[in-house]
């Protein structure tokens, strides 16, 4: 063979997982971060860059993370009237979080343009990249809702990320009519397929608390749920919620906002 050669498992050295945050954010790994617009996905995507550029602690964690540099791309938020807000409202450290600003204002930065990637993670040596949603990202010509065509443009940023071991943070919106928590991810499979963590925001059945819920992990035992509420101030913490199911809770929404619908119409007639 020319371009490849084989390599024998006793010359490959062991290695542990690094973690961003056990075990929700493995280091040098893609995570998906998924759920409906109204769960606040962003809201939680700048605490985390937030809690890294400060060196503080993630929700109920006892270790202190070591601070460090974030990137932020996000196509559907203002930097000035939205992102930079909700990083106020975290305590964020803003010199540490940096966000992409095109020489050329008619180029938009896609996941094609790997040689650019590598030098904003050269340029700034970030523990997290957060992209949001990741699928604006993907370039012209990608079918969204077809594997091949997903992981030929995902599976390069994954091999980058491994190499200099960042976290990458993909938000992904939810598709509708879908009670399966492993079918509802927006596209297709291969975006619950090639991350190795997966975490979706969801509503609980408890007034305004919303749920993280971790329905993937390749690297260590799922972590347990954790309750929020977004209010004006930012994020709440409510508490540690256990192991729940994903599907159950996914079910319970989609019937909730059918019956909304359902009485919403029946009262306008």
């Amino acid at each position: 063979m020319k371009n490849f050669k084989l390599e024998s498992f006793d010359s490959i050295k062991e290695e542990e997982i690094e973690w961003l945050w056990k075990p929700y954010i493995p280091l040098g790994k893609l995570t998906m971060f998924a759920g409906d617009p109204s769960v606040g996905e962003s809201f939680i995507s700048t605490f985390l860059a937030s809690t890294i550029s400060t060196g503080s602690k993630f929700p109920f964690s006892d270790e202190i993370v070591e601070s460090g540099n974030v990137i932020i791309l996000n196509a559907e938020d203002g930097n000035a009237d939205c992102i930079k807000k909700r990083l106020r409202l975290s305590n964020a450290n803003f010199e540490n979080i940096y966000t992409l600003l095109s020489v050329d204002n008619k180029k938009f930065f896609t996941l094609k343009n790997l040689s650019d990637l590598e030098d904003m993670i050269q340029e700034v040596k970030p523990k997290l990249i957060i992209i949001d949603p990741i699928t604006s990202y993907y370039g012209e010509g990608v079918d969204t809702f077809k594997d091949s065509s997903v992981r030929a443009i995902l599976a390069p940023v994954v091999e980058l990320v491994s190499k200099y071991k960042v976290a990458l943070l993909g938000i992904i919106h939810f598709n509708k009519g879908n009670d399966k928590a492993i079918y509802k991810m927006n596209g297709s499979i291969a975006n619950m397929g090639l991350p190795r963590s997966v975490i979706y925001a969801v509503h609980s059945n408890n007034n305004d608390e919303r749920l993280l819920i971790h329905i993937k992990s390749s690297n260590a035992e799922l972590g347990e749920s954790i309750a929020y509420r977004i209010t004006d101030n930012g994020i709440e913490w409510l508490g540690i919620r256990g192991k729940i199911n994903a599907d159950e809770v996914i079910s319970n929404e989609e019937s909730n906002q059918y019956e909304i619908a359902c009485d919403f119409i029946l009262d306008y007639l």
